[in-house]
């Protein structure tokens, strides 16, 4: 009986470790510092993680300038599963299962293949551009 009890305690362990793992990242508010900068049309968006492993389990984030969330891609083993946009205004939510889209508006969800095969993509941390304090919101994280 004893041995019963223990197999089922390791395998509910089991399984919220794997549920916590799969969260990795999902719940930031805003970029960490280590957060990717790009840029466009003068404008600055933050990325985080900068890249993901071939194996990455959890999301990655795209914030604006005001720390809102423009995208959240979850991957489970390397795999998109789920693409959140924020933008422009309204929420839209896409599901993918082995890399096909399986649920969400086709114009706004993006092809696994050619857009997020290896996430959100980021220009190299060694060519991050100057962000003005004022504009940057992975300072307010800094204590």
């Amino acid at each position: 009986m004893t041995r019963f009890f223990l197999i089922i305690v390791l395998l509910a362990s089991a399984g919220s470790a794997r549920s916590d793992q799969s969260e990795q990242n999902c719940a930031l508010a805003a970029p960490p510092l280590e957060a990717a900068i790009n840029t466009s049309q003068s404008l600055y968006f933050f990325v985080y993680p900068r890249t993901l492993g071939d194996t990455y389990t959890g999301c990655q984030t795209m914030w604006d300038e005001k720390s809102r969330k423009l995208w959240v891609a979850q991957f489970v083993e390397g795999r998109l599963v789920e693409l959140v946009v924020n933008w422009p205004a309204r929420p839209r939510r896409c599901e993918y299962k082995d890399g096909t889209i399986v649920s969400g508006d086709a114009k706004v969800c993006l092809s696994f293949e050619t857009m997020l095969r290896d996430g959100i993509r980021s220009i190299p941390g060694t060519l991050d551009p100057t962000v003005p304090a004022s504009r940057d919101p992975r300072r307010s994280n800094v204590q």
